[in-house]
């Protein structure tokens, strides 16, 4: 018997089987199971596999949520077509509708918050793309896809829907796909004030002394100047500049009747809040 003619008996089955081939058909069959297994495991503990919640849903009900949404968090609109921006706050939904040609609203969320994201289509089925994460969703009517998301990078990242007919008889199906983005906004952290030493100086002497203030979100910073004891001003020799970029610029020039030690405390501020105080001394 060859693997091209056929069996010399036709009850061929009953022979017995060769180690070797015994051997490979027991090693196809554990590896079959673990495969199996693998795939099951994967879809619980593999980080790529969406745990989403599904329902059935009322298009007109869901719309009204989505717009009760909208009216509450707008922020803003982009696009010609006016799409308008939402910024929900943590851990609420978040709803996204997808129809023919149109695909709403643009979300803006916050880098470490939760959201519970509400997804559906309106009229045909589209494809829910998130990159670059390579997340994908085949959107039904009908069906609300409800999935837990917590953004851990800031960025603008874009949704990718694609529309797909039946044919329409044809037995070729049709496609349109639109790009949709989501920003996720950073949390905001306080700017920062490097720490700084003593500044010693002679009467009669001039001295300019820069202390580059940092963000860490790129804010633009408010930066001010006071005294380092309450209720008192600024020593009458010094002139503090707020010369932007974050510089905070210090002229000093020390006269008669300034001899000592003397504080200054600089702020600076986004939403966040930066302190120091740096010493000022003149020597005798």
């Amino acid at each position: 018997m060859s693997a091209i003619l056929p069996p010399s008996e036709r009850l061929w089955y009953r022979h017995p089987i060769d180690r070797v081939e015994a051997t490979w058909i027991a090693l196809a069959l554990l590896w079959c199971l673990v495969m199996f297994a693998m795939m099951v495991g994967w879809h619980v503990w593999g980080k790529q596999n969406l745990s989403t919640e599904t329902y059935r849903t009322d298009p007109s009900q869901f719309m009204a949520k989505a717009q009760d949404m909208v009216d509450r968090y707008t922020v803003r609109t982009e696009t010609d077509e006016k799409i308008p921006v939402v910024a929900p706050p943590a851990g609420s939904d978040v709803y996204l509708i997808a129809r023919l040609w149109s695909f709403w609203p643009i979300l803006e969320l916050e880098k470490g918050k939760t959201y519970r994201l509400h997804v559906t289509a309106m009229d045909y089925n589209h494809g829910l793309s998130i990159q670059p994460i390579n997340i994908n969703i085949q959107m039904v009517p009908g069906f609300e896809h409800v999935i837990t998301v917590t953004p851990n990078q800031a960025g603008e990242y874009s949704v990718s829907f694609t529309a797909i007919d039946d044919g329409d008889g044809t037995g070729q199906q049709l496609t349109a796909q639109l790009t949709v983005p989501i920003h996720v906004r950073n949390l905001n952290r306080s700017p920062l004030i490097p720490p700084f030493t003593n500044v010693i100086i002679s009467r009669g002497e001039t001295r300019e002394v820069t202390i580059p203030v940092h963000d860490p979100d790129g804010d633009p910073l408010v930066l001010r100047a006071e005294s380092g004891l309450p209720g008192r001003p600024l020593p009458s020799f010094v002139t503090f500049v707020d010369a932007g970029n974050g510089q905070a610029v210090f002229q000093l020039a020390p006269g008669s009747g300034d001899r000592g030690n003397h504080s200054i405390a600089l702020f600076t501020t986004d939403d966040g809040y930066g302190y120091v105080v740096m010493p000022l001394a003149r020597d005798r």
